[in-house]
């Protein structure tokens, strides 16, 4: 999850762990999204290509309230889990078939 604000978009540090999500995305291995938490420069960034929250890229100032904003962010991630849950069933319910493959989950920890 990349949240996206100017100092975000400034820091080097940000860019060389971003750069290195986009490869492992790239390789099917991971799903990123873009969290607009400040009004920012996203539409100028390769952060244009991603699935961005809240709705439509809309900063969470520009929203009515925080709240209506992060709830927002809430129910997005909500369908991306069910969204690659649903894909990871798939794919251990019929393994000979070939799939676009899911993003490697990391094992559960007590």
């Amino acid at each position: 999850m990349a949240l996206l604000s100017p100092e975000y978009i400034s820091s080097r540090y940000c860019q060389l762990e971003y750069n290195l999500e986009m490869v492992r995305r790239a390789k099917c291995l991971k799903r990123v999204v873009g969290v607009v938490v400040r009004p920012c420069g996203w539409k100028a960034t390769t952060a244009a290509g991603l699935k961005l929250l809240p709705e439509d890229g809309r900063s969470v100032p520009e929203w009515r309230s925080a709240d209506a904003a992060f709830l927002d962010v809430a129910q997005g991630l909500g369908k991306l889990v069910w969204t690659v849950r649903t894909e990871m069933a798939k794919g251990a319910a019929n393994p000979a078939t070939p799939s676009v493959p899911s993003p490697r989950m990391p094992p559960h920890q007590s």
